[in-house]
């Protein structure tokens, strides 16, 4: 408890006070809660208000504040104002206790670890003695050994005594309690951690159709740990596309470059258009959508253009064409879009990009289209590529019938796709800028719909719904979000007719109805749910519904394969001489060095590679970009996202080349972890890949 007293001057009548008890953070709480991420708060601000408040001229006033668990200094602010004038004081006030406790972990644990917490007691008075120490967990760690044990401090200093737990096999907020009691003085230590899995979810689905009137039952295996598993059924009156587990995918893609920040949010658009959402699912789109509008920022160069990572001094066309297009459907569905941004994108894209015959077809193609979609058409420019399409990609094609169609022109959109297969040209293997069979069917299926071209549109929509649903299928993050936006473009445009469904689970049953086309449902399992559980859905409705059934889990860790797909890696470890060493067991406080190679085996160039490189818990990543104002990433690598944990390098290979990242590492904490596995893939072609399986290593 803390006790603040202030005093009114004589000229201080009818001032207002407004008081602010703030820690070093200085969030304030409505900032904090919009800001703070899902999962363990670990460093949570100590801020409070108090008032506004009148004091009279000449007068005191004191007010008592608790103060939840702190260590340190904080700063006590008097702001004050009589209407016409403001002023404000503010005091350092030391917050500590004759005994102290700090117990210390890193930023996340991972199930089936065991470590050893240190806690460190702090005594700023000679003649201690005895402190007690005790340590508390919640179900997802077990203390190994004593929970209490002893220590003695006859003069003033810290110590450092150990806890060893054990991480369980659920994954969630672990809650740790340390306490420190020396007589009648006793300090708390409490700190919030993620447990989580090291492999990443896995989601396996089944689906059926299910005619009027008619019921299915369905076994739903739960593979994954107890507590990552979850069932959701979706049923919709159009083919069946799987939403929640390819949008799923789209949101939680790791990395972050311009294409993937828009893909990511893109179909969020028009999501409760298309699918029954709740309050929650429609504000947590529109958060999402918002964010990626913000984070376009980031991306922007002085020529109004978007490179393709942050930061970057390349502009990128086709990320800046993809953006245009993403902000004009935002606004169009209510969003309020930057000005600037938006005026940049078009001002770049009109002078640099679609007139420019040095630049690829596809991409001024898609300028072209997103210009046209903004109410900027660029009618000379687009009857200049258009004498070009007999040599053009198809996917060009397309896109520019797309642009004529958004210019109001769909007799001249018609007459270039007429008979136009949407596949490219058999053999010339020409899928340029993230594209594929995939997006190519997406685009033409979109421009079908804005030609009004309804057969065609429905034969369109058959293969890519039957694409999105294909759980063995890969799409990358172009392909999936090209193909969710064209599907639901058909569904609120063209399609009609809504579900009138419901399903029976393990805990309970549920009414799935609404007039739109989609509608999904998740499925409460009893606590630790593991083995199988059965559903029974229900058609109560007169036309047939297409069901999908999915199940979603996290896997033990350790169970990776090691692959080398088109390229290879080879990882090591060297000390600070430079001389290998294992990994196996390290002494706490060691310092070394991550080495990965990757070489391109093929004879064609690589595009676009991810190196993903996760490291234990006990482990703490030297992050060589602080304090230094000149860095620059590793030879070959375009650009590098190092986090508290990770490291993500990326990178193009050419034929036979190689690259190689060092990170610099030390073994901070005692106690045995999982060293993950490393991979490198290319972002937009599964056929290139390689993996380094994990491993346990242990920190003494």
């Amino acid at each position: 408890m803390r006790e603040i007293s202030y005093t009114a001057k004589e000229n201080d009548a009818g001032r207002q006070l407004k008081r602010i008890i703030r820690g070093e953070m200085g969030l304030s709480q409505h900032l904090y809660a919009s800001l703070k991420r899902r999962g363990a708060e670990r460093f949570k601000p100590v801020v409070a208000y108090l008032g506004p408040f009148e004091l009279k001229a000449g007068k005191t006033a004191s007010h008592s504040v608790e103060v939840p668990q702190y260590i340190g200094a904080l700063r006590a602010m008097v702001i004050a104002t009589d209407g016409r004038a403001q002023g404000s004081t503010a005091q350092d006030v030391n917050v500590t206790q004759p005994v102290m406790v700090q117990a210390t972990l890193p930023r996340t644990l991972s199930v089936g670890e065991t470590i050893r917490i240190p806690s460190t007691v702090i005594a700023l008075k000679d003649g201690v003695g005895k402190v007690k120490l005790g340590i508390q967990t919640d179900d997802l760690l077990t203390v190994k050994g004593s929970s209490s044990l002893e220590t003695s401090l006859s003069k003033a200093g810290q110590q450092v005594e150990y806890f060893e737990v054990q991480v369980g096999d659920k994954t969630g907020i672990a809650h740790v309690t340390v306490t420190a009691q020396a007589g009648s003085d006793k300090s708390v230590s409490r700190v919030e951690i993620d447990v989580l899995n090291q492999n990443p979810p896995v989601t396996r689905v089944q689906s059926f159709l299910l005619d009027a009137g008619k019921s299915q039952d369905a076994t739903a295996e739960l593979f994954g740990l107890p507590g990552t598993n979850s069932v959701a059924v979706e049923l919709s009156s159009i083919p069946a596309i799987d939403l929640g587990r390819r949008l799923k995918y789209l949101i939680e893609y790791p990395y972050g470059c311009v294409e993937q920040t828009i893909s990511a949010a893109f179909p969020q658009l028009y999501l409760a258009q298309v699918m029954e959402c709740d309050d929650n699912t429609v504000a947590r789109s529109a958060r999402n959508v918002t964010a990626a509008i913000n984070r376009l920022h980031s991306f922007r160069r002085p020529d109004g253009s978007l490179s393709y990572w942050p930061g970057s001094t390349s502009s990128s066309s086709f990320g800046s064409a993809y953006a245009l297009h993403f902000l004009q459907e935002a606004e169009n569905q209510g969003y309020a879009v930057p000005a600037d941004l938006k005026s940049g994108i078009i001002r770049y894209l009109t002078g640099s990009v679609v007139s420019n015959k040095k630049e690829d077809e596809f991409v001024r193609a898609y300028g072209l289209y997103a210009l046209a979609a903004a109410g900027k058409p660029q009618r000379s420019a687009m009857n200049l590529l258009r004498e070009q399409v007999k040599k053009m990609p198809r996917s060009a094609v397309w896109m520019l019938a797309g642009a004529f169609a958004s210019d109001g022109k769909k007799q001249v959109a018609t007459s270039l796709t007429n008979g136009l297969p949407y596949l490219e040209a058999s053999g010339s293997g020409w899928y340029g800028w993230y594209g594929s069979e995939d997006r190519n069917m997406a685009i033409a299926l979109r421009t079908s719909i804005l030609t009004g071209q309804k057969e065609t549109a429905f034969e369109l929509a058959e293969k890519v719904a039957a694409r999105l649903n294909d759980g063995q299928h890969y799409m990358s993050t172009q392909s999936t979000a090209w193909s969710l936006y064209a599907i639901s473009d058909y569904a609120r445009t063209i399609a009609g007719g809504g579900v009138n469904a419901s399903v029976k689970g393990p805990e309970k049953s549920y009414k799935m109805n609404t007039a739109k086309a989609i509608i999904r449902q998740d499925v409460d399992l009893p606590k630790d749910a593991a083995g199988k559980t059965q559903l029974s859905v229900s058609n109560s409705g007169s036309g047939t519904l297409h069901a999908v059934v999915a199940v979603t889990g996290t896997p033990k860790a350790g169970t990776e394969k090691a692959k080398a797909d088109g390229i290879s890696m080879k990882v090591s470890y060297v000390g600070p001489d430079g001389q290998p060493i294992k990994v196996d067991t390290l002494s706490r406080g060691r310092n070394f060095k991550a080495v990965v190679t990757v070489t391109n085996t093929g004879s064609a160039a690589v595009r676009d590679l991810a190196l993903a490189e996760k490291f234990p818990s006990g482990w703490e990543i030297q992050n060589d970009r602080i304090g230094k104002e000149n860095y620059s990433y590793p030879a070959g690598v375009t650009y590098q996202d190092i986090r508290d944990d990770r490291v993500y390098s990326f990178f193009d290979l050419g034929a036979g080349q190689s690259v190689t990242i060092t990170t610099g590492l030390t073994a901070t904490y005692p106690g045995k972890f999982y060293l993950p596995a490393v991979s490198c893939e290319a972002m937009y072609d599964d056929k290139i890949s390689a993996l380094v399986p994990g491993k346990w290593t242990e920190v003494k």
